[in-house]
């Protein structure tokens, strides 16, 4: 996983201290890449095809981070929303026995520690969150909004907090099939497993 904290030019690490003040700011993104590795992006970069990232990696700073074991998806997102490693945010894993027995998927109510967002909110700071991993369903936030990751596979109300938000942004999700159709306009070549620059044994479609 690799999340890109960008505050004017910062790579997907810290910043480094600047020279001088920074000038003010009064917004922050943080953007996540899930199974976008350093070297995978690092190579990418240096072929000219990612120049975003390319900028702001040359004008900010980045480095590589340690990880958590096991380096579970499910794991790691909500460690990077919450601050807190598994045995105290309580994700440890896909999916859970419940009291009936039968296998489900962690929800958001699972979580045990807040999340950047609920710690935002708390402040009186307005933020918005979409596609995060484990965040169905979407608890609620004061100050705010929340598009779980189910969002983008269920056509339903409550996939988002507030529900009353599903009827204007229901419409942006993309189909897959007319993604693809719209890739060669963009000039975005149609991807071919066999194009792949690293080895893709294991991968599943998120």
């Amino acid at each position: 996983a690799l999340a890109a904290l960008l505050a004017g030019a910062v790579g997907w690490a810290t910043s480094r201290p600047p020279a001088t003040a920074p000038a003010p700011f009064d917004r922050v993104v943080l953007l996540g890449f899930h199974g976008a590795t350093p070297a995978g992006v690092g190579l990418l970069a240096a072929q000219g095809k990612l120049p975003a990232l390319k900028g702001l990696m040359d004008e900010g700073a980045y480095g590589r981070l340690r990880t958590f074991h096991p380096n579970k998806s499910a794991i790691l997102w909500t460690s990077i929303a919450t601050g807190k490693p598994m045995e105290k945010h309580g994700i440890v894993h896909w999916t859970y026995l419940n009291e009936k027995g039968i296998q489900v998927p962690y929800k958001d109510r699972a979580r045990r520690t807040r999340a950047y967002w609920e710690i935002l909110s708390e402040h009186g700071i307005s933020s918005g969150t979409i596609n995060w991993w484990v965040t169905y369903p979407p608890r609620p936030v004061a100050n705010g909004w929340v598009g779980s990751n189910a969002f983008r596979h269920r056509s339903h109300p409550a996939t988002v907090h507030p529900a009353s938000l599903f009827p204007e942004i229901a419409p942006l999700v993309i189909d897959p099939a007319a993604a693809e159709q719209e890739m060669p306009k963009l000039g975005i070549p149609r991807w071919r497993e066999e194009d792949a620059t690293f080895p893709l044994s294991g991968t599943r479609n998120v």
